[in-house]
């Protein structure tokens, strides 16, 4: 803001500033009428006196506001606020308190779109500059985007975003966001270079810019580094380099210093690091950077007129765009490299670009430089010139620009005319050197006569041409794009890309190529150039060049180098071919028609195949037959001899084609060729397959199946030859290709041609061909090259491996035999597994592929999933040896150790021993229940852990407690369970294994305790204990350790889960009935207990199993888990064993929400969106959780929510009416509910009511609980309220035979084991489940989620249904529409 405009807006009143900002704010034109109804609406404060903005009032504050310049005239009607302050006036009202709501204040009333686009730019520009004021980055570049989209032309110019970067304010600039920030200082320094303003406040405010030496801000340490060089500050240039972290950068500092220090040799051995990091940032092989161009000063100096190669082949490795602020510079090299090689013609190219180019100071300095060097020293001096020098250098010297000041001085001491004012100059210019203690780059280039510069052009132009040649065909290459529809024909220069692919390609100007100034030209351009010409016409009065697009076609047939302008990736051929015209005999006709299509004369273009074009010039000859036939001709078979005679005159105009006998005598029959030959062609990143038919083996002449002339004449060796087609047979061995390939089958193809996307299909195609190609059915080929090519098959019988043992896990190490050129290292081929999966092929090289057979793609995939990556190569887990041995006979070799042949030895063996339960123990086994001891006694001396995952009830504890009996010798036992149960394992062991000691781990010296249990003892410790007592039992090492209820170390951060992990036993065991809840993570983490490194990492494990499994619904990666983990993994169902168990029925109840519930709710709701609506970021997911079990409360009884509403709650009606019911009726429930809160609402309803109860929640201690359960299976209660937690697990609760939920839980698991807590052995009665879901809720949902979410233990242990853990926009949906 100036200071006369600074005055101006001081003297406005209060209201005038207020219509000025939002005239700014509005940024389009409006009316008055309009304007007064906006400050209105949006809140502004009328002048006072006034009620409101009035529409004279306004008028009259607009009329001022135009008189200071602040606003202007838009038209008769109209005003909108003057550009030049407009921004001015939004800094300053950003300081005021209410400016946020302004704006969108202005945005909610003016809407910036009218259907589906910006109404106006000026709209548009609104909607940014709010966004920008607002500091909306994401919107900002989302609006940026609309820009290019709705007004791209405007947008080229910079009108949506210069206006908010034109101005530097170091205040306003350091509230920016960072990127913004970025902008603006660089905007502002490339504008105070522009015109030599003082760059001390843009240096100040770098300095101390916080994020100066984050590594994202490389480009402004740039700009210090250019400001210091302009300054001359070397001091502070020095400092710069020494803070700088990037190593190239701090390089590029120095070598700069080192070049204006005279010290090349310096600078040579930094120019390797800057462009290495140079390289590695930006892709560019050589700086853009001022560090780049001061080297290439260096070579000058250091090899005068023999430096130019070197100067030109860096030149041509820089991309000027990458700083615009040297493309001055960069223009004034290449006008120095121009007149080194003594190219005249290059050194106006390069001159002219520099009279176009933004003159800064940079640029102005090296072309004072440059025109001192290269100008010749009898011509006079420009005296302008030098007065524009003179007065560069004052501007220069008063800004602070001290080395600009310096080279000019330098200059003028060599150029001007008086030699007093050159001896002054020279006086300063060397006070100057001196003071900055550098040296000019005036002495860089000594004058060089032009004979000395030709005689070095002579002496390095053969070898030089030939290396520029040799590297011209490795990067760049000049092609040309074709549009055969719209005849455009349009030159580009592409280079060559890392991946080994063709760039896009840049447009080239027909004048460069007129001239033939384009790199990698070759005589047929020359050539394609000459159809070239200026146009001066009326309509381009300044020249402009164009295309004789006929000729040049003409001029490219046969080019190497054409593309399809739809399809860059597709090559073309262009082919040279007569106009053609065809005698054919019909069954009662004969027919004379052309055989290409065409219309009038000239030269036409006619498409033979996707990649082969006909061009043809048609005469005024052709012309006048094809008026006569038309499309064709029907002439009765009569006048055959009338048309002999015709033909033999026509042959003399045009070529015919006959297959009348005596029309052409020298034809010979020959076998028609009736083969489909396949076309597979590259279209950019896809393929195209097409069929034809060749009738003629050895000419070029394509037809698609059963279309075309039926008799074809070609020519081989100077001799006619005519094929008959059948069109029948043709179109039946085409539709035979397709039955026999089934990846064609199912693309959709039109006219015989496919468009395949996939390189996974395209490979198919090829593998499904291969059959046909060995029975000569097909041909395939290639018309622009074999980008994809597949080599052959392999099966098991190409595999070899080899095993070893060491350090108790298993090497592997093999190869895969591809053909006899070829071998993939195992490794190798299992990285190329990994890559893509589901793919049968292995990519070798480069488009080059080998085909696996299904059998083996499958034990590679589930081999990759098991093998681990070991220091030296690949190693497997002992546990997991039978995936090899399934296969060992059918693999090509296959070596392996003792210690291999020992551990297959023990896996056969376990099932050989059948185990005894001890006579000691009190209790008869059910079958089922015997065969599970047996198999966890079999894992235990195989030396494995052991998951017993049997159904909620049906015994885990009394098989364990029979396996520890039978081993209870070998050493102490330890049992962790949850507090709910510990005493029921104390109490069992008692009952029916009298020779354990159980010893329940409660108060006083618990260390004391665990050091001394030994063997027959059996030591119970809950899970909440665990954690303060992990260290005790780490130390102490066990004969067996059972987890009980395992899912309890299903989270593997936990404290529990690590301690867990830690333990010493010989056998270790889990029992679970779910022992998967919620996600995969959780088996691994149980697997990790068991058997450690079975299922290697977490991390490969969720890449291998995980993913696959839950969210691409991979079967086989499922399948591939299941027999991994089947060995040690024992799950039986209810159904399944124990046919004397009633039925259990489950009925869901729905409670309808009264009047007030529903309000109540529904406000709950609507307050939440908002809430969730504010939060951003991580902390996003917990509000959205918070806010959901709000809702969940909500559900159930306001008063959990808050306890001062007086609302009741219609799910508390609900369950009285059915308790009363199931007690009249002399049956016991058991009532469940996630929420303590919930249950003591029902206790107080339960005392009042009079019934007798029993309670348990996560606080009741162990003896209470213990207790109150047996209790209630006494008989006293009626109803037990539990917590879901605390007593969902391990409780027999079988006196009740009605389960009450009254909250729906997430996981539909872990209710269906509160369930079990009745429906298991010992309930003689049927058991009735009910569910309360409260109607039109968040309940709902989550019920809904349970058939969506089903067990995903049943995925995998007996295999359909999969789960998937929510994310946060799952979540969020449950509360916009639950």
């Amino acid at each position: 803001m100036n200071g006369v405009f600074r005055e101006i807006w001081t003297n406005l009143s209060a209201t005038e500033r207020d219509v000025a900002t939002a005239l700014s704010v509005v940024y389009e034109e409006r009316s008055v009428l309009d304007l007064s109804r906006l400050l209105n609406k949006i809140g502004l404060q009328p002048p006072v006196g006034e009620s409101r903005f009035t529409h004279a009032v306004t008028e009259q504050i607009v009329h001022k506001l135009h008189e200071l310049g602040i606003a202007d005239r838009h038209d008769d009607r109209t005003w909108r606020i003057a550009e030049e302050h407009s921004e001015s006036i939004m800094r300053r009202a950003s300081r005021r308190p209410d400016f946020p709501h302004l704006l969108n204040e202005v945005r909610r009333e003016l809407p910036y779109k009218t259907y589906w686009q910006p109404s106006s730019p000026f709209a548009l520009m609104r909607e940014i500059r709010i966004a920008f004021y607002l500091q909306q980055e994401a919107n900002f570049d989302r609006l940026q985007k609309e820009t290019e989209t709705f007004y791209p032309d405007q947008a080229k110019t910079g009108i949506f975003i210069n206006p908010l970067f034109a101005e530097f304010d170091a205040r306003w600039v350091d509230k920016l966001l960072p990127a913004w920030q970025e902008i603006n200082v660089r905007n502002a320094f490339r504008k105070a270079i522009l015109t030599l303003e003082p760059l001390a406040p843009l240096v100040e405010f770098l300095e101390q810019y916080d994020g100066i030496r984050e590594p994202s801000a490389g480009i402004l340490r740039e700009l210090l580094c250019e400001a210091f060089v302009l300054q001359g500050a070397w001091s502070r240039l020095q400092l710069w380099a020494d803070l700088e972290t990037e190593p190239w950068r701090k390089a590029a500092m120095n070598l700069v210093y080192h070049v204006l220090r005279d010290d090349d040799e310096g600078a040579l051995e930094l120019i390797g690091d800057v462009r290495k990091g140079y390289e590695r940032e930006f892709g560019s092989k050589f700086p853009a950077h001022l560090a780049g161009y001061f080297y290439l000063l260096a070579l000058l100096r250091n090899g005068g007129v023999k430096s130019a190669e070197g100067i030109g082949r860096h030149l041509e490795s820089i991309d000027p765009t990458q700083n615009l602020r040297l493309g001055g510079t960069y223009l004034v090299l290449r006008s120095l490299f121009a007149y080194l090689r003594n190219d005249e013609h290059a050194q106006l190219v390069a001159s002219d670009g520099l009279m176009r180019a933004e003159k800064n100071a940079f640029t102005h300095t090296f072309q004072a430089l440059y025109r001192m060097w290269t100008d010749s020293s009898t011509d006079p001096v420009d005296t302008a010139y030098l007065e524009m020098l003179d007065a560069l250098r004052d501007k220069a010297q008063v800004n602070g620009y001290h080395w600009v000041e310096m080279e000019i001085t330098k200059v003028l001491a060599s150029r001007h005319p008086e030699e007093d004012a050159r001896k002054a100059f020279a006086a300063r210019a060397d006070a100057l050197s001196e003071k900055l203690h550098i040296f000019s780059l005036s002495d860089a280039m000594p004058r060089i006569e032009p004979w000395e510069r030709a005689l070095e052009v002579l002496a390095s132009m053969g070898p030089s041409e030939q290396r520029n040649d040799k590297r011209s065909k490795k990067t760049a290459r000049f092609v040309w794009f074709v549009d055969f529809e719209k005849k455009e024909l349009e030159p580009r220069e592409q280079t060559l890309g890392k991946n080994g692919s063709w760039s896009k390609g840049r447009k080239v100007a027909l004048k460069r190529v007129k001239q033939g100034e384009v790199a990698g030209m070759t005589p047929q351009d020359v050539s394609v150039a000459q159809a070239i010409e200026e146009d001066y016409s009326k309509y381009h009065p300044n020249g402009h060049y164009q295309i004789r697009y006929e000729d040049a076609l003409l001029a490219l047939v046969g080019h190497p180098n054409l593309y399809l302008i739809q399809n860059p990736a597709v090559g073309v051929d262009l082919v040279r071919r007569n106009p053609q015209l065809l005698i054919e005999e019909g069954d009662n006709r004969l027919y004379l028609r052309f055989a290409q299509e065409f219309s009038g004369t000239g030269v036409q273009v006619v498409k033979e195949t996707p990649t082969r074009y006909q061009v043809i010039e048609v005469n005024e000859s052709h012309d006048n037959i094809h008026r006569q036939i038309g499309d064709g001709l029907e002439i009765p078979k009569r006048a055959r001899h009338r048309l002999q005679e015709v033909s033999r005159n026509l042959s003399k105009v045009v070529e015919v084609q006959s297959t009348l006998s005596g029309v052409i005598d020298d034809v010979d029959e020959a076998k028609t060729d009736e083969r489909t030959y396949v076309h597979l062609l590259p279209i950019g990143e896809t393929f195209k397959v097409e069929f034809f038919v060749k009738p003629l083996p050895d000419d070029d002449q394509y037809f698609k199946p059963g279309r075309g002339r039926s008799k074809v004449i070609g020519e081989k060796d100077g001799q006619r030859r005519l094929a008959e087609r059948n069109m029948a047979r043709e179109l039946e061995a085409a539709e035979k290709v397709i039955i026999d390939t089934p990846t064609l089958q199912k693309l959709v193809h039109r006219d015989y041609e496919w468009q395949v996307d996939e390189v996974e299909d395209c490979l198919n195609i090829l593998l499904e061909l291969q059959p046909l190609r060995a029975l000569d059915h097909i041909v395939l080929e290639h018309p622009r090259g074999e980008k994809i090519r597949l080599v052959g098959s392999v099966d098991f019988g190409d595999l070899s491996l080899g095993v070893k043992e060491k350090a108790g896990w298993f090497d592997v190490e093999g190869e895969l035999v591809v053909d006899d050129n070829q071998v993939i290292n195992f490794r190798e081929l299992m990285d190329k597994v990994a890559e893509n999966e589901q793919s049968k092929f292995i990519q070798l090289s480069e488009g080059q592929y080998v085909a696996l057979t299904e059998n083996l793609r499958r034990k590679l995939r589930e081999m990759e999933g098991l093998l681990s990556n070991g220091k030296d190569g690949l190693q497997l887990h002992p546990l997991a040896a039978g995936i090899l041995d399934d296969v060992a006979d059918q693999l090509g070799g296959f070596e392996v150790d003792v210690a291999w042949r020992e551990s297959l030895q023990r896996i056969q063996s376990v099932g050989q021993t059948i185990a005894r339960v001890p006579s000691t123990f009190k209790a008869e086994l059910r079958p089922y229940q015997l065969d599970g001891f047996r198999w966890l006694m079999r894992l235990a001396d195989w030396g494995v852990g052991a998951c017993l995952a049997d159904d909620m009830g049906l015994g885990k504890t009394i098989q364990g407690l029979a396996m520890l009996q039978a081993r209870a010798e070998k050493g102490p036992a330890l049992v962790i369970a949850p507090a709910s149960v510990t005493r029921n394992w104390v109490r069992e062991a008692a009952k029916f294994a009298p020779t354990l000691n159980p010893v329940l781990l409660g108060s006083g010296d618990r260390a004391e305790v665990i050091a001394s249990v030994g063997p027959y003892d059996m030591l119970v410790v809950s899970y909440g204990l665990l954690p303060f007592e992990g260290e005790a039992l780490a130390a102490k090492k066990f004969g067996c350790i059972i987890l009980d209820e395992a899912q309890a170390i299903k989270n593997r951060g936990t404290k529990r889960s690590q301690v867990a992990m830690s333990l010493q036993g010989d056998f270790r065991v889990a029992t679970t009935g779910t022992p998967i809840e919620n996600h995969l993570g959780e088996l691994w983490n149980l697997f990790q207990f068991l058997n450690p490194g079975l299922l290697g990492t977490f991390q490969r494990f969720n890449d291998k199993y995980t993913v696959p499994i839950t969210k691409n619904n991979d079967n086989e990666r499922r399948q591939q888990l299941r027999r991994l983990i089947q060995p040690f993994i024992l799950r039986r169902r209810k159904e399944e064993v124990l046919e004397e168990l009633p039925p259990k029925t489950e009925v869901t109840l729905t409670v309808e929400l009264s009047a007030p519930e529903r309000a109540f709710y529904e406000a709950l709701r609507q307050r939440a969106l908002e809430q969730i609506d504010d939060s951003e970021g991580p902390n996003k997911r917990f509000q959205i959780l918070a806010e959901l079990m709000k809702l969940r409360q909500a559900a159930c009884h306001p008063q959990m929510v808050d306890p001062t509403v007086n609302i009741g709650s219609s799910k508390l009606e609900l369950l009285a009416e059915t308790v009363r019911e199931i007690v009249e009726s002399g049956h016991k429930a058991l009532i469940f509910s996630q929420f303590v809160r919930h249950l003591k609402l029902v206790e107080d309803w339960v005392r009042e009511e009079g019934i007798e109860y029993q309670y348990l929640d996560g606080s009741t201690p162990g003896k209470k609980r213990d207790e109150a359960v047996q209790a209630f299976q006494r008989g006293d209660g009626d109803v037990f309220l539990i917590s879901l937690k605390a007593g969902g697990t391990g409780l027999t609760l079988t006196a009740a035979d009605y389960v009450i939920h009254l909250d729906p839980w997430w996981n539909p698991a872990v209710e269906d084991q509160a369930s079990d807590r009745a429906h298991r052995i010992g309930q003689q009665r049927p058991v009735t489940v009910y569910r309360f879901v409260s109607e039109n809720t968040i309940e709902e949902k989550i019920v809904e989620l349970h058939h969506q979410k089903r067990d995903l233990a049943d995925s995998l242990l007996a295999g359909t249904e999969q789960s998937a853990s929510l994310s946060a926009d799952d979540l969020l949906d449950l509360i916009k529409f639950g």
